[in-house]
C-alpha cells in the first residue's frame, strides 16, 4: 500500500504499533465502559473501546490504553484487554494483576464490574472519548457493532492479525496530519 504512492504523500513507513500497553488503563476502560452500557459484554466492550480508541487518537494523538486491535471475525479486538477478559472466563492464562482480578468478572460473554472505575487512573480526555462511545455504540445490537467495526482498518489486516496504526488511520478524518506527526516523531 505505501509502496504506491504519490509524489506529494509522505513516503516514510509508519511503526506498525508504536504506543505502549497500559493495562491499568486497559482496566479501568472496561470498567468505565461496563458501567455505561446496558449489557457488557465481551462484544460491546470490545466495539466501544475501538471506537473510544479512534476518537483519542484522533483528537489527542495516542489510543487510551495503548492496546493493540486484532482483526477477528466480528471486528477489532483488543488484544490485551481481550486476553484478560478471556482469563477472568477461565479460558486463558494472560497474567493478571490484581487490580484485574479484584474488579472485573467474566460469565459466558457477560462482563460484570466488581466495583466503579477508579478515575484517577484516566484523563479526562480519555474518559470523555469512552463515554461518548458508550453512548453512541454501548446499545447497539451485536449485528450493528460488528457491521460498523467492519471497516478500512479491519479489512485491511488479515484475520486474526495485528491492525497496524497504518491501516487503523485509514477510519480517521485527520490521518495526514497524523501521519505527518507519527513520521517526524519516529514513534
Amino acid at each position: 500500500m505505501l509502496g504506491n504512492m504519490t509524489e506529494n504523500t509522505d513516503s516514510r513507513r509508519l511503526p506498525r504499533w508504536p504506543f505502549r500497553l497500559d493495562t491499568d488503563k486497559a482496566v479501568e476502560s472496561v470498567l468505565y465502559i461496563a458501567g455505561r452500557v446496558p449489557n457488557p459484554t465481551l462484544h460491546s466492550i470490545a466495539k466501544v473501546l475501538f471506537h473510544a480508541d479512534k476518537a483519542h487518537l484522533s483528537r489527542y494523538g495516542r489510543p487510551i490504553s495503548g492496546d493493540r486491535y486484532i482483526a477477528m471475525k466480528h471486528g477489532p479486538v483488543p488484544s490485551a484487554t481481550y486476553d484478560i477478559l478471556k482469563t477472568l472466563k477461565g479460558d486463558s492464562e494472560f497474567p493478571l494483576t490484581d487490580r484485574a482480578r479484584n474488579s472485573l468478572s467474566v460469565d459466558g460473554y457477560a462482563v460484570r464490574a466488581l466495583r466503579p472505575a477508579d478515575e484517577r487512573v484516566l484523563s479526562a480526555s480519555e474518559m470523555e472519548c469512552l463515554a461518548e462511545s458508550a453512548h453512541a455504540h454501548g446499545a447497539k445490537s451485536f449485528k450493528q457493532r460488528t457491521a460498523e467495526s467492519h471497516g478500512p482498518a479491519w479489512l485491511a489486516a488479515d484475520e486474526n492479525d495485528v491492525i497496524g496504526l497504518e491501516s487503523l488511520l485509514l477510519e480517521i478524518d485527520n490521518r495526514d496530519e497524523l501521519r505527518e506527526h507519527f513520521a517526524q516523531d519516529g514513534t
